[in-house]
């Protein structure tokens, strides 16, 4: 048979089934929109996240020092063709300053060249527009730009660099200035080399920090600068001045060290630089990690992993439900046109010929609904991105835009992957349908063919009337005693169409596990932005002690606070006030309130190392003192009695949170158990020497520890319940909170990570035994000011620091800007929420279509088995009975199958973030469950109302009629 009358078959197949035919275009559309948008999402951040390291950091991927021009050449050798670009940067020595110079200044300061970068490199990998390594950025002036002229730190604003001895024995000062230095100002130094006093090869960075057994060499004749500039400082350079690159050596040898900064194309890992770099003989060198991670070449970064294995478990679970769909679309096709095929293999059609019709639909699906997904993916992203500009800046931590980066390879991927998904989800059926014969169409058989488990239900029988009761009255089974006879029909008939029911089961299950899927992305999201925590205040302003122990000689901390709060309230734009004073004091609590495993978690995942807590209950607490308002408003949050939220009595609320975030992972773990109703606050112990301290050793007991001068370790002199230390105060426990709660002034943020935090009112403290230990253990106290309505932020905050600058007691204060920092916060939930939303509402599309198309359509095939139930005197009311039975037990199963598959896509969305999170906890998250199969349940009642209406199957006449035609 011509191959054009096939595909006129299909076209007018199509066309004729207008409502499934849209509905498996919607659904390939919004998979291939859903994959479109992923990639390009991820295409987008990454070429942000690029841009953002390099404009900030420069695109080097690794340096190194060197001391001679050799090695350099050896590099060029060593990389050949992959190395891309190259700048270079000398270290011309340091001039170590006086005693009094140091004091405010630091003991060295060091004088590097400004980077320059090398021609004779590839260039090819079209980032010219950043530098190799930027340079420092200049605060007031320009950079030098000649022999001659030097750019100062800004910390050296203002400072007068004086002669004298230095802190190095035997060396006198080599920076001298003319006077306070400021723009065109004379400094005069005399540069050598810093090394270790023991190894001259082991040569240290000239705005290194000093180091133990360090001196000073090859000192040359001191040399004049003109000042041009003052210049912000980095970690990587530390204090340093900036010369210009043909400045000339000024050490007495001439000799002078370097820094290489070099990038790279072609090279497929970080390992691979760092093969090129040993092969150059060059034993150390560093890596631009964060670039590299960006870049795909370094996955140091346990979140990155994270973010890698949950896209690919997204990416499945669309795939999944995109097959699900689509192939329950084309097995619904397939038997609706039974007879037609049938009639076509009467005709002469081959079983190719018959595959390939199916294919060819699938194919005009496919060229209608992969081009509408794209366009809907790459769409929606571009606008999702346009409305979460602010979000991400918050996030990247710069001026950094993120705007839609359209890869080719991101496009021909979706289009493959959609492509696979739609052949795949075809293939089944058309292999279905190349099996239909011209007898198959004759007496469509497969809507009368038992399934095998029905015919070994029929083997069982003896009789045709086994089904009834003895008096042949009413059916047998448990569905026919529930639900009388409707439940028996609804019972047969999902035995006789055991094929059709799987693909309905299947059906239901993907929907409810793609939209327990959309639930558990809901979760990790909101909680991977949720650690921004700033309370109800919008400003804060902390105030430290400056005396020689870093206490606060502050002899009433109740009038100190109240005086703090009062002056606050008073500034123009402030509406309310409040005031916390921190400290730390010896603790101990019954051994049974203590989490062993929780501490063990910490010591093992913290950077903090041990927690200032041990099993035996014995450690240091991070004090919280807190105002008499202030009080009342953190434990009415709480939900406390009326005498725990009184101030007068003594007693208090342990923070029974500890983070465990590193470099690499998130996480927080519970130190109490809650089993101790009080704790004890100890005095220090009696003679403890200079070089002794509390705390806890390294192998986490807590108690009198040292530094062991040999292994740098932290040592136990002696344990806390050897030491004899008099309890001070026993102080009730009111709650052990997890959280602040919502009415806070002050955030979980703001106080101790690698301590106890336990948050009293100072008023009782003050009246109480603790009150000497207490005060001798405060170091700082810190202003919250929520700001009135219309109040500027940045004005009042200047307000507010100018009038406590002057505070007695207090010798320095630092100001934070919460309300710029909540705006932050919830320009980052926006984003979050804008993605969340728009992935939420894809798959739920997905599922209301899976559901709709695999119901209504199923439904819709079995016009002549309703008419011919009605005609044997099937009621209205026992129809509809019928119907619910069957939908109530395709959904039961549903429920089953998705809870099942909800439980391993939660498993592996679980692997994926626990590698970041280290103290997850794998929970089912039944809330989700119970939502997405109430969802799932509704579309089901209204696909199966919609059906019946179609077939008119509550109306004989019609129900003939529209099968006939």
């Amino acid at each position: 048979m011509n191959h054009s009358v096939f595909v006129r078959y299909t076209l007018r197949s199509l066309a004729a089934n207008r409502v499934r035919t849209a509905v498996t275009v919607v659904g390939i559309a919004l998979a291939t929109g859903l994959l479109a948008a992923v990639l390009v999402s991820v295409t987008s951040l990454r070429a942000a996240l690029i841009a953002q390291s390099c404009a900030s950091g420069g695109v080097w991927q690794a340096g190194f020092t060197y001391e001679d021009d050799e090695t350099v050449d050896e590099l060029r050798a060593a990389t050949g063709e992959h190395l891309d670009r190259l700048a270079l940067r000398r270290d011309l020595g340091a001039a170590v300053l006086s005693v009094e110079s140091a004091e405010d200044n630091g003991t060295h300061l060091g004088v590097l060249s400004l980077p320059e970068e090398q021609a004779g490199t590839a260039r090819s990998a079209g980032d010219d527009q950043y530098a190799v390594i930027p340079g420092p950025t200049v605060a007031e002036g320009r950079l030098p730009e000649r022999a001659g002229e030097i750019a100062l730190p800004t910390y050296l604003q203002g400072a007068e660099l004086t002669a004298g001895p230095s802190e190095i024995a035997g060396v006198e000062a080599g920076a001298v200035s003319d006077g306070p230095l400021e723009m065109g100002s004379t400094v005069t130094l005399a540069l050598g080399q810093r090394h270790d006093g023991t190894d001259p090869t082991h040569r240290w960075h000239s705005g290194a920090s000093l180091m133990d057994g360090e001196t000073l060499s090859d000192v040359g004749e001191p040399r004049a600068y003109t000042v041009v500039g003052f210049v912000e400082t980095g970690y990587e350079t530390g204090s340093a001045a900036f010369v210009c690159y043909d400045e000339p050596a000024a050490t007495a040898s001439g000799e002078v060290a370097g820094t290489a900064y070099f990038s790279t194309v072609g090279y497929e890992s970080a390992g691979q630089i760092g093969d090129a770099i040993t092969s150059a003989g060059v034993d150390s060198w560093s890596y631009n990690t964060t670039l590299l991670i960006y870049q795909s070449l370094d996955r140091g970064r346990a979140i990155i992993d994270s973010l890698a294995q949950i896209a690919a478990v997204l990416a499945v679970v669309i795939m999944v439900a995109a097959v699900s769909l689509i192939s329950g679309a084309f097995t619904i096709s397939i038997s609706e046109r039974t007879r037609q095929f049938g009639l076509l293999s009467s005709l002469g059609a081959s079983r190719r010929q018959l595959r390939r019709t199916v294919l060819v639909e699938a194919g005009v699906l496919g060229l209608v609904g992969i081009p509408l997904g794209l366009a809907l993916g790459v769409g929606g992203a571009a606008v999702a991105f346009a409305v979460t500009a602010d979000g991400w800046t918050a996030m990247l931590r710069e001026t950094t835009s993120v705007s839609l980066v359209v890869a080719p390879a991101d496009l021909a991927l979706a289009v493959g992957l959609s492509a696979v998904t739609l052949l795949a989800s075809a293939f089944a059926p058309a292999l279905r349908a190349s099996r239909v014969s011209a007898v198959d169409a004759i007496r469509s058989s497969a809507d009368i063919r038992p399934s095998r488990r029905l015919r070994r239900v029929f083997a069982r029988r003896r009789t045709a009337l086994d089904d009834l009761s003895a008096d042949r009255r009413r059916p047998r089974g448990l569905a026919a005693r529930l639900g009388g006879m409707p439940a028996f029909l609804a019972r047969r008939t999902l035995a006789v169409s055991a094929g059709k029911q799987r693909v309905s089961v299947i059906a239901l299950a993907v929907s409810v596990a793609l939209l327990v899927t959309a639930g558990l992305v809901s979760d990790y999201l909101h909680g991977a932005t949720g650690y921004i925590d700033t309370g109800t205040a919008d400003l804060r302003v902390s105030l430290f002690a400056e005396t020689d122990d870093d206490y606060l000689p502050v002899g009433n901390l109740v009038a100190q606070t109240n005086a703090l709060a009062g002056r606050t309230e008073q500034i123009a734009g402030v509406s309310a006030a409040s005031v916390t004073s921190q400290g730390s004091a010896a603790f101990h609590l019954d051994a049974a309130g203590v989490d062993g495993d929780a501490l063990e978690t910490f010591m093992q995942e913290s950077p903090y190392g041990a927690y200032y807590l041990d099993a035996s209950g014995y450690g240091s607490a991070h004090l919280v003192l807190l105002d008499d308002a202030t009080w009342r408003a953190l434990t009415e949050s709480l939900g406390l009695s009326d005498a725990e939220k009184d101030p007068a009595e003594l007693s208090c609320v342990v923070l029974n949170a500890a983070s465990v975030t590193n470099d690499e992972t998130y996480g927080t773990v519970r130190p109490f158990t809650g089993a101790a109703d009080t704790i004890e606050l100890l005095a220090d112990p009696e003679n403890m020497s200079a070089d002794q301290w509390l705390g806890p050793a390294d192998d986490g007991t807590f108690g009198l520890v040292t530094t062991d001068d040999d292994t740098m370790e932290t040592v136990l002199a002696a344990p806390a319940d050897e030491l004899g230390m008099a309890a001070v105060a026993q102080v009730p426990v009111a709650a052990y909170a997890e959280g602040l709660g919502d009415a806070s002034s002050f955030s979980a943020d703001d106080l101790g990570a690698n301590a106890p935090n336990v948050i009293m009112p100072a008023r009782a403290v003050a009246a109480s035994g603790a009150n000497e230990t207490v005060r001798q253990g405060m170091s700082s106290s810190t202003v919250y000011a929520t700001l009135a309505p219309g109040a500027d932020d940045a004005e009042t905050l200047d307000a507010l620091e100018e009038a406590l600058e002057d505070v007695a007691d207090y010798g320095s204060l630092g100001a934070y800007n919460l309300a710029e920092l909540a705006r932050q916060s919830r320009a980052m939930e926006l984003t979050v929420n804008v993605f969340l939303y728009c992935f939420v509402a894809i798959t739920l599309a997905i599922s209301v279509a899976n559901v709709f198309n695999t119901i209504a359509s199923g439904l819709m095939l079995r016009t002549r088995e309703f008419a011919a139930l009605q005609s044997a005197g099937m009621g209205r009311r026992s129809f509809r009975r019928m119907i619910v039975a069957e939908c109530s037990d395709v959904a039961v199963k549903g429920l089953v199958g998705g809870v099942a598959l909800a439980t391993l896509i939660n498993y592996a969305l679980f692997q994926a973030m626990s590698g970041s999170i280290s103290t997850l906890v794998l929970e089912m998250p039944w809330g989700h469950v119970a939502l997405a199969f109430a969802v799932v349940v509704a579309v089901l009642a209204l696909s199966a109302g919609y059906a019946l209406r179609r077939t008119h199957a509550l109306n004989l006449v019609d129900a003939l009629r529209s099968d006939v035609m």
